[in-house]
């Protein structure tokens, strides 16, 4: 990733791709006069002022096409980001030997222990959508200031009442009762239960029952919970990746394609809207043998499906936040580009830095 386009991602801030852990000030609507001031969210001092980015890496064989990345971004400048800076790819066996490598300094094990299990967490998660965020914390029970999520107590709370609502049909289905079952007072519990997923006993028989290996239940469910929460995300931009397909579709006049350069950047333009539409239907896909499967336990009490779909949902979870990531990040190029003007030279730029890096490996210097 060059400077260009992570300054792209800073400006346009696609939340899925990008959290900005950094200390800030907060807007007048999100501050009160005590606290006008967002802390970091690493408390370590060499973490304090970083970002972290899910990055898409070379486009690979199999179904999730582009590999999501998740990278830690330190800035040589801590005022402004987008002077250039080093990262580090890494994920959730990440350990202390890494980060003192990478920040050539020798780190306290007692003081960077909260912050070391902040970043593995973080490379967990498919995305780092905000509402994803903030319930994968609250659940795991690491302190956090839950400003730094960027969404309300009332988003977070109209999500979950959504989320559950979906669970009622599963819910239904441990009691033996029809899955368009109304007015049973269980239902609500057992659908708070597996919303939840803190019931050992419970989640062990509900897991025997929907034939999920041994040990695997609680996984299996938080990933089907996350295609219900994709599922509303990728709907959410439908419009603008039309918009971007479109962008991208445009065609060059016939001498302009004489030009090796010009000929070249289409290339680019190529690669990015093949690898747009791959992800898109890729994620249609998953979506339509979810939607099945659910509808399925809905309309005809048929577990059958829900239980053929649960087998391959962990990957799916995963999959999507891939391709969710690769949308975002042509969705932030797309945003600075277009604002630009087709021909201006750093807007072209950022398209082909975006097609190079799913060609292969990035850089450690973003």
């Amino acid at each position: 990733m060059n400077t260009a386009r992570f300054k792209a991602l800073l400006e346009t801030c696609p939340p899925s791709v990008l959290f900005d852990a950094r200390a800030r000030d907060l807007p007048a609507g999100e501050a009160d006069d005590a606290n006008r001031t967002l802390p970091a969210f690493f408390e370590h001092s060499l973490l304090k002022n970083v970002v972290v980015l899910k990055t898409v890496g070379r486009e690979t064989p199999g179904p999730i096409g582009a590999a999501v990345q998740t990278r830690i971004y330190v800035p040589f400048d801590s005022k402004r980001a987008d002077h250039g800076g080093v990262s580090m790819v890494y994920g959730d066996d990440l350990q202390l030997s890494d980060l003192e490598k990478f920040t050539d300094a020798k780190i306290d094990p007692a003081r960077i222990e909260a912050d070391l299990q902040k970043l593995k967490l973080l490379a967990r998660l498919p995305s780092f959508a905000p509402f994803l965020m903030r319930d994968a914390f609250e659940r795991a029970n690491l302190a956090a200031d839950l400003r730094h999520f960027k969404v309300s107590d009332a988003e977070a709370n109209a999500m979950r009442d959504t989320l559950k609502a979906k669970l009622k049909p599963l819910a239904a289905m441990a009691l033996a009762l029809p899955a368009n079952a109304v007015g049973d007072s269980r239902l609500d519990m057992l659908a708070r239960k597996l919303w939840e997923l803190d019931d050992a006993n419970f989640l062990k028989a509900f897991g025997h029952a929907l034939k999920i290996p041994e040990g695997e239940t609680l996984d299996t469910l938080y990933a089907w919970i996350g295609v219900a929460f994709f599922q509303r995300e990728f709907a959410k931009r439908q419009a603008k990746l039309r918009e971007l397909a479109a962008w991208l579709s445009q065609k060059r006049e016939p001498q302009e394609m004489r030009n090796e350069f010009v000929r070249s950047l289409e290339a680019d333009r190529g690669q990015l809207r093949d690898a747009l539409r791959r992800a898109w239907t890729q994620a249609g896909q998953t979506f339509e043998r979810y939607n099945k499967s659910y509808d399925a336990l809905i309309a005809d009490s048929d577990a059958l499906p829900l239980v053929e779909y649960l087998r391959n949902v962990r990957g799916d979870v995963i999959t999507l936040g891939a391709q969710l990531a690769l949308l975002e990040q042509c969705l932030g190029v797309y945003e600075v580009a277009a604002r630009a003007g087709r021909g201006n030279p750093e807007a072209e730029e950022l398209v082909r830095d975006l097609a190079a890096s799913l060609r292969g490996p990035e850089s450690r210097a973003a």
